[in-house]
């Protein structure tokens, strides 16, 4: 059972491809977006997120095409950063929402980093966790991820070849790395519920690499955001490591930056209290100073 049902919800063919939304809280108060990341999960992985975020928020996730509410499709194009970026933009505009803050994680930090750097118009507020961009790059191409192995041992199971034989092991082996935190039994039988909702084919074609990421730098879309930042990660990300996050906040140092002490890749499901505040203060940080003016 759900802690909160959505308001509405609904399938959008959008930018050549199927998608699925669901719209949480009051319609009259400030949106928030809150972007997929990689196909091997889906919306659900908001789940901590969005019964407290609705409260004082209008919440809007999507799933595009690869898991949860997309449609199937193994077409490469389908997992373009820009198109999933420009399908969110899509699912405002179906919704009458002219103006939202993004919350972000992981793979989504790039969807968010693009909206925020090029439709400034768009997005009041950036919130960042566990960042899989740099200012240099807007991601890796996992090492050897493409290469048939005979064996493959720890983190070389993050091959295509493996998935495609071996699936299920690969969702044990992945789920069990990023939630690295004691007790994190529950987190990991969903994730791997959750990629059990995609398959190995629709993995491989949407693995991070150059021909799915933005044409514009990652370092110009850096530079170009206006917009306040806020960057969480958790200091045991063993997956994404914090030195991301903070060469982020080097390269920008007017972003706030805070380390989740302990936290593994996925703080929105171990660390979701701590998250859960330090979001709804950052987000409403603007109506508090006007208040005190």
């Amino acid at each position: 059972m759900r802690a909160i049902q959505p308001t509405a919800s609904g399938q959008l063919h959008l930018d050549g491809f199927q998608i699925g939304y669901e719209c949480f809280g009051d319609p009259a108060r400030p949106a928030v977006l809150l972007p997929p990341t990689w196909q091997i999960v889906d919306s659900r992985i908001w789940k901590m997120q969005v019964p407290f975020l609705a409260r004082h928020f209008r919440v809007v996730t999507f799933d595009p095409p690869g898991n949860g509410l997309g449609e199937r499709t193994t077409d490469p194009a389908a997992f373009e950063y820009e198109r999933i970026a420009r399908q969110g933009l899509g699912v405002l505009d179906h919704l009458g929402i002219a103006r939202a803050s993004v919350v972000a994680f992981s793979r989504g930090c790039t969807y968010g980093v693009w909206l925020a750097a090029t439709q400034p118009e768009r997005v009041e507020r950036l919130v960042l966790i566990a960042s899989v961009m740099t200012p240099h790059a807007w991601g890796k191409t996992p090492d050897g991820c493409f290469e048939r192995r005979e064996t493959c041992e720890g983190w070389q199971k993050e091959n295509v070849h493996y998935w495609l034989e071996h699936y299920s092991d690969w969702l044990v082996f992945f789920f069990s790395q990023i939630f690295p935190e004691p007790h994190s039994t529950k987190g990991i039988d969903d994730g791997i519920g959750w990629g059990l909702g995609t398959n190995a084919e629709i993995l491989a074609a949407s693995v991070s690499r150059p021909e799915l990421w933005p044409a514009m730098s990652a370092g110009e879309a850096v530079a170009s955001v206006s917009c306040p930042v806020l960057l969480l990660h958790g200091s045991a990300d063993p997956r994404y490591p914090v030195e991301a996050s903070r060469a982020l906040a080097a390269a920008r140092p007017d972003w706030e930056f805070v380390t989740l002490e302990g936290s593994g890749h996925v703080p929105i499901c171990r660390d979701p209290v701590r998250v859960n505040l330090l979001i709804h203060a950052f987000l409403t940080a603007s109506a508090a100073q006007a208040e005190r003016q």
